[in-house]
């Protein structure tokens, strides 16, 4: 296993933003950790408006209409819970769960081969830490939609790991993270997790990890992380 890699932490007054926007001071990366476990969707890259325009063609197909609180319902959840959710809005019988999941899921397989947007900072960061600290990717999609979304980055094969929503429990429980701790051989405790959810934040803490909030929601309050920053540029 690499030995942790630990450069002092660097706050300054850079480094400090509104109380809105931060809980503490930045962290730099690779920092005091052992390994660095990253979401994907929302993270580094910007696909929750795909998932979004996925979700809303649905919705037209069904004619219901996709509303905020279905975003807020739903978001940095995994696809079985979503499609469940959009079951009940449509007023489907249970039976017809899976087919509603296959259907948005195809819808979001035909937008992410057009192509996806890197979040800024994203291709720095991971170029920063890859070969100092080993690097793992949990993410709540599955594994054919990670694969397919990663073919259209310049960092697919940075990764040491990959754990996608079909290997586990999906977040807000811990497993995923625990596994991608337990593929990288660190304990989590000495890893440091960077997530854009709610959701993702509860899983990465349940687990045993720091976690770093990067917001992709305008607005989204992510009070659970030990830190909160604006962009992945500022963990540069």
């Amino acid at each position: 296993m690499p030995s942790p890699v630990r450069p002092a932490l660097e706050p300054s007054a850079s480094s400090i933003t509104s109380a809105a926007a931060r809980t503490g001071p930045s962290i730099r990366l690779p920092g005091p950790f052992a390994a660095v476990v990253l979401d994907l969707d929302g993270l580094l890259v910007q696909t929750e408006k795909l998932w979004s325009e996925a979700k809303a063609i649905l919705f037209e197909r069904h004619a219901v209409e996709y509303t905020e609180a279905d975003h807020l319902a739903v978001f940095g959840t995994s696809d079985v819970y979503t499609a469940e959710h959009f079951r009940r809005r449509f007023g489907a019988p249970p039976e017809a769960m899976p087919a509603i999941r296959d259907e948005y899921m195809a819808i979001a397989d035909r937008l992410f081969a057009q192509g996806v947007e890197v979040s800024q900072g994203a291709v720095e960061l991971l170029d920063r830490l890859s070969g100092r600290v080993p690097l793992a990717l949990a993410s709540n999609t599955r594994r054919l939609q990670v694969e397919t979304i990663l073919g259209s980055t310049p960092f697919r094969e940075r990764f040491d790991a990959i754990v996608s929503g079909d290997e586990g429990t999906p977040k807000p429980a811990p497993d995923l993270y625990l596994l991608a701790c337990e593929r990288l051989r660190v304990a989590p405790a000495d890893a440091v997790a960077l997530e854009d959810s709610p959701t993702g934040v509860a899983a990465a803490k349940a687990a045993g990890l720091t976690c770093i909030g990067v917001p992709s929601h305008p607005g989204e309050r992510l009070a659970s992380a030990d830190i909160v920053v604006e962009s992945l540029r500022e963990l540069l």
